[in-house]
């Protein structure tokens, strides 16, 4: 394998900073090569990577077709406020007849990542009260699909991360299956869907976040066996924050509170919301009747932001 497969643990650090905006920034990579060695050997690769202020995305994409063999791969990643996306998919053909020295391989793999942080804000408490908040992440996609014929092989694994606040709080989740390599420290049974987190963070100070997301697939067909094999990795539902659900100083539960980035504008508090959603008409109409409530809470909101930054 060109990378090694399973979870790429990366230190994270984070921080709480004085009430000011923390520069945002994110990154991916995308990376994919096939192989085909009928008639000679063909390799193909076709690596992308793109980080910056902004959100950023990248694709690889390479194949090659011979009057036996034929192998494909396609891989993506974007980095956006509060959601990281990912995606590889390949296949492999080998039509030469039994007992041939030849063989076709694809890989596939995508990089995700972002560093961005909320200034945490709670009525009636004072600039760098120590809070403990609890947030969900989501975690959605396809994962481990795979089908072939033949003396065909395949390996697959994803891997996320998130830390957050001034303990780097947070989680991290991973698995990987294959049919022809045993590794148990590349997973640990991670399962997609919402996933709670918890960490300290400060009032009245910028609070940081970080994420990581990455997928990897392997498809290859033996020499000397004709048959196909195809596999795809899919996380490019995203893997998201979805939202700030308590905060408590000293056991106490915080009930009016904001979670800003003062760079994206992202509602830590809120969560992820992917564009083009539409709230369901029962939705509206909580909305609406709260927005009095909203109104209200807005005005103290921006009344303790201003105390802050005059303090600052």
């Amino acid at each position: 394998m060109t990378k090694r497969l399973g979870i790429l643990m990366a230190s994270a650090v984070a921080v709480a900073l004085p009430a000011a905006a923390l520069a945002a920034d994110y990154s991916a990579s995308s990376t994919v090569r096939v192989e085909t060695s009928a008639p000679g050997t063909i390799i193909l690769t076709d690596p992308q990577g793109a980080s910056g202020a902004a959100p950023v995305s990248v694709t690889s994409q390479t194949g090659h077709v011979a009057a036996s063999q034929d192998a494909s791969a396609l891989a993506s990643a974007a980095a956006e406020a509060g959601a990281l996306h990912v995606y590889a998919t390949g296949a492999a053909t080998n039509n030469e007849p039994a007992g041939t020295q030849s063989a076709a391989y694809s890989y596939g793999a995508a990089d995700a990542s972002s560093h961005d942080g909320f200034l945490l804000l709670a009525d009636g408490y004072s600039q760098g009260t120590l809070a403990y908040v609890t947030a969900n992440v989501f975690l959605d996609g396809s994962l481990f699909e795979h089908d072939g014929s033949g003396s065909y092989r395949y390996a697959q694994s994803w891997n996320a991360w998130v830390a957050a606040g001034t303990n780097g709080g947070g989680g991290a989740w991973s698995d990987f299956q294959s049919n022809y390599a045993v590794c148990p420290a590349c997973s640990n049974g991670g399962t997609l869907g919402l996933q709670t987190i918890g960490f300290y963070a400060v009032i009245g100070a910028v609070n940081g976040v970080s994420m990581s997301l990455h997928v990897d697939n392997s498809v290859f067909m033996s020499m000397g066996e004709p048959g196909a094999v195809s596999g795809t990795m899919d996380l490019g539902n995203t893997f998201s924050w979805a939202g700030i659900t308590g905060v408590t100083v000293g056991g106490v539960a915080v009930t009016d509170f904001s979670a800003i980035s003062g760079d994206t504008g992202f509602d830590y508090a809120r969560g992820y919301v992917e564009p083009g959603s539409v709230p369901e008409p029962a939705t509206w109409a909580l909305m609406i009747g709260g927005l009095g409530l909203a109104g209200g809470a807005l005005r103290r909101r921006r009344a303790g932001r201003e105390a802050i930054q005059a303090a600052a």
